[in-house]
């Protein structure tokens, strides 16, 4: 039924079209979700058994206007695999960092949100890289007949000047309301926060960072080192002052994924992968509370930079 109304559609249209209205739900059902009810939870779950059919369709929409016969029966095969495979290794992460998501932790950090688990953070992380994949993918098309784009790339180009601050603006309004309510507060940030106070106050330079699951390995100290600035501003006092800065560090990640958007692909590609990580679930959560894997997303989209920068302006260093 998709297939079939989209047909009509010039591709380009449909495909940016299809991933603004994605955007919006999602934006949608995170205001549903704060205060979670049988309906709201029911309608989620279906909602994202169709997105999720919505996003392959899309995905395969895309590849067939990018390969031809020859080339799809290569590629498709092993992209499927890399699929049932990557599915695979993602559910072994999540049973074994023990998560255990229900709807109310995946969208309002209530009840327990600092728990989701590692796999959480290799969500953030992971978006980073879908947000501009699809963005590219959006932008390349089909080579000549995806640039002919015309009105709608003009429009974004005479618009590029203000994409970032209307990004910015979106993802501070997503993540700076009522910070000190929303993120979750538990043994971990307890913990994190007397370890910060000492660092401020007393001089106690921690050596290890925060534990992990597994026995007594730690993750490093940088963790600490990075948020002993904020922790600073207040003597190690303020949760609000250390989760603003991550806040802010969510923030920051947004601009970057639409400075490695644009670089790749143009500016109609910085925009859709900006507003991608702007609204994203993951990446909005994890800038709410104190953790150490929330600063995945920035140091996956600054690594992903770098190595676009290098590849591309020849400078290796």
């Amino acid at each position: 039924m998709y297939g079939r109304w989209v047909v009509p559609l010039e591709r380009r249209r449909q495909i940016i079209g299809a991933l603004l209205f994605s955007m919006a739900t999602v934006v949608v059902f995170r205001l549903l979700l704060v205060e979670p009810t049988a309906w709201t939870a029911g309608a989620f779950y279906v909602w994202f058994n169709v997105f999720t059919l919505l996003l392959v369709s899309q995905f395969f929409l895309i590849t067939g206007d990018l390969f031809d016969p020859r080339q799809a029966k290569r590629i498709f095969g092993f992209i499927a695999g890399g699929g049932l495979v990557g599915g695979a290794v993602g559910l072994g992460v999540g049973l074994g960092a023990g998560v255990g998501v229900s709807v109310g932790t995946m969208t309002t950090g209530g009840g327990g949100g600092s728990a989701v688990g590692d796999g959480d953070g290799v969500a953030v992380g992971g978006s980073v890289g879908v947000a501009v994949s699809v963005a590219v993918g959006v932008t390349v098309g089909s080579g000549d007949q995806a640039r002919g784009f015309g009105a709608f790339d003009g429009v974004v180009a005479r618009l590029d000047g203000f994409t970032l601050p209307l990004l910015l603006a979106l993802a501070a309004l997503l993540r700076f309301p009522n910070l000190i309510t929303r993120g979750s507060w538990e043994a971990d940030q307890g913990r994190d926060m007397l370890i910060l106070r000492a660092m401020v106050r007393d001089g106690v330079v921690p050596l290890v960072g925060p534990p992990t699951s597994i026995g007594d390995l730690h993750h490093g100290p940088w963790f600490y080192y990075l948020l002993s600035p904020a922790a600073a501003l207040t003597g190690g006092d303020s949760p609000l002052a250390v989760t603003a800065f991550i806040a802010l560090a969510g923030i920051a990640t947004v601009a970057v994924v639409w400075w490695l958007a644009r670089q790749m692909g143009g500016p109609v590609a910085g925009a859709v992968a900006g507003s991608l990580a702007a609204v994203s679930v993951a990446g909005v959560e994890s800038s709410t509370f104190i953790w150490s894997p929330n600063f995945i997303g920035l140091t996956s989209a600054l690594s992903l930079a770098a190595t676009w920068r290098a590849w591309t302006g020849g400078d290796r260093r």
